[in-house]
């Protein structure tokens, strides 16, 4: 199997990145995903990774550090995280949630948390399979 790279995503991988996120299921043009990744870049409390094969990025993960109300410490937030539909069960996913975990302790964090659709069972065994566990609800509202 060729190596997975994870690396920081740069300027090149926009229009991949605008891809991915439309797969995952929220339309995204290349302007606004350049847009979004230069306003997310600007602030250090944030990180993009994407997985790159042979020049082709497979997937992506957007982090975030935030600190608790509830307790001492901070916590990173995987903010999206998406592998390309026809290279998911091939360890992209695993080496994205490596990677940003060791973000996360590189930067204090205690925990690491997301949250997923209800309708992505799949994701939902994906995150098990890594440790994670479904601790509470996400309730929404658009404003």
């Amino acid at each position: 199997m060729r190596e997975i790279k994870i690396r920081d995503a740069r300027e090149g991988d926009i229009e991949a990145l605008a891809g991915l996120m439309t797969e995952l299921g929220y339309p995204t043009s290349v302007e606004e995903m350049g847009r979004r990744l230069e306003e997310i870049s600007a602030d250090p409390s944030y990180r993009t990774l994407v997985a790159e094969q042979d020049g082709r990025v497979l997937g992506a993960a957007g982090l975030h550090v935030e600190r608790y109300y509830e307790k001492d410490g901070s916590c990173a937030r995987i903010m999206s995280f998406v592998v390309g539909s026809e290279h998911r069960g091939r360890g992209v996913g695993r080496a994205l949630i490596s990677a940003a975990e060791d973000w996360a302790r590189e930067r204090g964090a205690r925990d690491v948390m997301l949250t997923t659709h209800k309708r992505r069972s799949g994701a939902h065994r994906f995150y098990q399979s890594m440790g994670y566990e479904a601790t509470g609800y996400r309730f929404y509202k658009e404003l």
